[in-house]
């Protein structure tokens, strides 16, 4: 069965798509045995369209415990406000990390303006490959005019720095693949 790697179209993501394949080519490198640089056969590269969806979030609520910051919940809807159906693959949740497919978001702290993330993604943290057939069986087509709308916890997507937010006010914007979210605002007291 061959392996895909998936680019997307894309200047955003560019960075996660060459460590994802720096990675890919070590591991290919590593498991090699022949001192050769090439990609086996069986590895195919597709170039996919990123659907164009309008990406709107909400929180749970906008004051949040110190101790509750693990389980900040986001619910985030895709609309489709193109005239024509686009394949997406988003609410199935990702194994590794229990969040949404194609997903990265940004936290600022509103006083500072910096961000108290490790990672954008929590996928990162784990490599995980799919067939084309597998893809296709996580994703669907979403008609236009409909949306899709899903809650997840924050830290399914994102990793904070030392696993934790401190007290203070901070802004969340979500990408969806080229897509960008709307921005709002929580406190943690």
């Amino acid at each position: 069965m061959p392996v895909i790697l998936q680019i997307f179209k894309s200047n955003k993501h560019a960075f996660y798509v060459c460590i994802t394949f720096c990675i890919f080519s070590a591991a290919l490198s590593a498991c090699s045995s022949s001192q050769t640089n090439t990609i086996p056969n069986n590895v195919d590269f597709e170039i996919i369209e990123s659907p164009h969806v309008t990406v709107n979030i909400k929180l749970s609520k906008d004051t949040f415990a110190i101790d509750e910051t693990r389980d900040i919940g986001i619910n985030i809807k895709l609309t489709n406000d193109s005239s024509a159906a686009q394949e997406v693959l988003f609410d199935q949740m990702h194994v590794s990390t229990g969040g949404p497919w194609w997903t990265s978001a940004k936290v600022v702290d509103i006083k500072t303006n910096q961000s108290v993330l490790q990672n954008e993604n929590a996928g990162i943290l784990s490599s995980q490959t799919y067939s084309t057939k597998e893809l296709k069986a996580k994703s669907y087509q979403l008609a236009a005019g409909k949306s899709i709308e899903k809650e997840y916890k924050l830290t399914n997507i994102v990793v904070y720095k030392n696993n934790k937010l401190s007290p203070g006010t901070y802004a969340v914007q979500l990408f969806y693949q080229n897509n960008t979210s709307n921005q709002v605002t929580f406190t943690v007291k």
